[in-house]
């Protein structure tokens, strides 16, 4: 594997300005997979770009946009792109969803809801 440009996450951010901190610290964090209480949370793919040697990370910058082309390519255009969510495409009102619903469902709220006043009209 060659290496490219190194720089940290201050300094990608001042090179990039597309790119802040909290956003670079964001994607890093979800590089590699991760544990959570429903299973295992796959990465995102960056994690081949970033590079750990004890606290310090660094970013190969010609990887990181390598990836990112590869991802996008992949996605064509985006994460959700062309992707609608149940819910979404057949509401007509505007609902809080309740605590542990998910989205992928579709969702539609019980007459108790609507007496508490839970679902907005």
């Amino acid at each position: 594997m060659a290496i490219g440009c190194l720089s940290t996450v201050k300094q990608f951010a001042a090179k990039y300005p597309a790119w802040t901190e909290a956003a670079l610290r964001d994607l890093i964090f979800k590089s590699k997979p991760r544990h959570s209480s429903r299973g295992i949370i796959p990465g995102n793919g960056l994690a081949s770009a970033i590079i750990r040697i004890g606290q310090k990370i660094l970013i190969d910058d010609e990887r990181w946009f390598e990836l990112l082309r590869n991802l996008s390519q992949e996605n064509e255009g985006g994460i959700d792109a062309g992707k609608t969510v149940a819910h979404h495409s057949t509401c007509t009102r505007t609902h809080r969803m309740p605590r542990g619903e998910r989205l992928t469902k579709e969702y539609k709220p019980t007459s108790r809801q609507r007496l508490n006043k839970r679902v907005v009209r």
